[in-house]
């Protein structure tokens, strides 16, 4: 999850999100492609960064 917060806060920008995770460029790459194998939506997809910002703000809602 901290991989997809920091990739979306980040404009959706791999190099920006390896900097700020102290990981390489291509370790974030590898992430958000199985992020999207699990959810069956395309990195390149507005609409599944859209779901995805909605989805981390919802499990973030105290119960």
């Amino acid at each position: 999850m901290d991989t997809l917060t920091t990739w979306l806060a980040t404009g959706c920008s791999a190099p920006r999100t390896a900097e700020r995770l102290y990981c390489h460029r291509n370790t974030i790459l590898n992430r958000l492609e199985r992020i999207s194998e699990i959810t069956g939506w395309s990195i390149e997809s507005g609409e599944a960064r859209l779901g995805w910002a909605l989805a981390l703000r919802a499990a973030r809602v105290p119960r």
